[in-house]
């Protein structure tokens, strides 16, 4: 009987232990770069102000919709893509910030590390960091879709810009990130050397007005001159855009190829 009971009890073990196992798995499975970004509803019930804010800036964004009718090379179809890093320092809020040209994820036309924190009650800031080692053209392809990225940088190696730009509510759920009164220095190109942020932002898309400048802060183009910007609306976090393909996408995919070079 002792035998008997001892092996209902090894099954029974043995087969939660297997469903747990299978259960990791397949959560690990279905994890993408979004997962830990929230969607505008989700946002929307974030009670802490600061924890809000840093949710509205994370995600996937897209001007598409401007792109299909701008008629002005400044509005080719771009993506922006935010995600959080460094998520085991409680209380403090690092993202990563991207900026692409559709279609080509594996080389940002900028990026940088942002790091949201609380003046007051009701104003906030931005402050801005470049990567380590850009300047050997190192774009850190694809970093930001690992599980942990950019888990090798420390906070120390960051490249302070001197942008520091503060943030207030100006009505609910809409920020405004204030330009700063003199460009901070960001070479993006051989003319572009400085920059000056300026955004706007709800739970459902973001609005950048961002001013781009020369070595002798000289206006080369911006955002700015039209009411709307450059206007990005969120896309779906269960679906990205740039998720790795799965063994049958990709085969699908090479075979649409193929039949289309046809």
């Amino acid at each position: 009987m002792f035998t008997k009971y001892c092996f209902v009890a090894f099954v029974a073990t043995f087969w939660l232990l297997s469903n747990n196992s299978q259960a990791q798995k397949k959560t690990k499975e279905v994890w993408n770069y979004l997962t830990d970004t929230k969607t505008a509803e989700e946002i929307l019930t974030v009670e802490n102000k600061l924890e809000r804010l840093a949710y509205m800036f994370q995600g996937e964004f897209t001007n598409e919709d401007v792109a299909k009718v701008a008629n002005s090379p400044l509005y080719q179809h771009q993506d922006m893509i935010c995600v959080p890093i460094w998520t085991d320092r409680r209380g403090e809020y690092w993202l990563y910030w991207g900026w692409f040209k559709h279609g080509q994820p594996e080389r940002c036309l900028a990026q940088a590390v942002w790091q949201i924190s609380r003046l007051n009650r009701d104003t906030f800031e931005l402050k801005f960091y470049r990567l380590p080692e850009e300047e050997q053209e190192n774009y850190y392809p694809f970093e930001w879709r690992k599980e942990k990225p950019f888990a090798n940088i420390r906070i120390k190696e960051l490249i302070y810009t001197g942008g520091t730009y503060a943030i207030t509510e100006v009505k609910e759920n809409l920020y405004k990130l204030h330009p700063l009164a003199k460009p901070q220095a960001y070479p993006m190109s051989e003319k572009i050397k400085n920059i000056n942020l300026s955004i706007e932002l709800d739970p459902t898309k973001q609005q950048h007005f961002t001013n781009f400048y020369d070595e002798n802060i000289v206006k080369i183009f911006g955002y700015d001159d039209t009411e709307d910007g450059n206007f990005f609306t969120r896309r779906p976090k269960n679906n990205p855009y740039y998720r790795p393909l799965t063994p049958k996408e990709k085969k699908a995919k090479a075979k649409k190829e193929k039949k289309d070079k046809k």
